[in-house]
């Protein structure tokens, strides 16, 4: 989620007395690219490239970068024990996903979402971003 803590992520309060920080639109998570199309394989990394241009518009975040190196083995380290451990998998993440989906995010929250960002959005500024319009996208 390299992009979505480099460029989409914003303080927020719902009473103007707490404060959290809030993910806006993972738009390059799980395989969607920076346009929102779902054109990815869920395997690439923070330093992949794809027709010679980065994969995600924050892989250049200093500060990713910073703690990328700051932590290189200890990065590794983790990765190697939660695959060998079976506990970082395509299935298992994929799964935990659905999983939490299925109980937070009910039918009608994801109806509002697709109109709030898209449908008004059309209807209001003429602008048609339709294609990202992709649901729950559960597989």
């Amino acid at each position: 989620m390299i992009d979505s803590r480099a460029k989409n992520m914003f303080f927020t309060t719902f009473d103007g007395t707490h404060w959290f920080l809030l993910p806006y639109d993972f738009d390059t998570a799980n395989g969607i690219n920076n346009e929102g199309a779902l054109v990815f394989d869920y395997d690439l990394e923070d330093t992949d490239k794809v027709n010679n241009e980065n994969v995600f518009n924050g892989q250049e975040s200093t500060l990713w970068l910073n703690i990328r190196d700051a932590f290189k083995s200890e990065i590794y380290a983790m990765y190697d024990k939660l695959r060998t451990s079976g506990k970082f998998s395509y299935e298992v993440i994929n799964t935990k996903m659905n999983e939490h989906q299925s109980k937070c995010w009910p039918e009608a929250l994801w109806n509002e979402d697709a109109k709030l960002k898209y449908l008004d959005v059309y209807l209001t500024e003429g602008e048609e971003y339709f294609d990202m319009c992709q649901g729950n996208k559960r597989t």
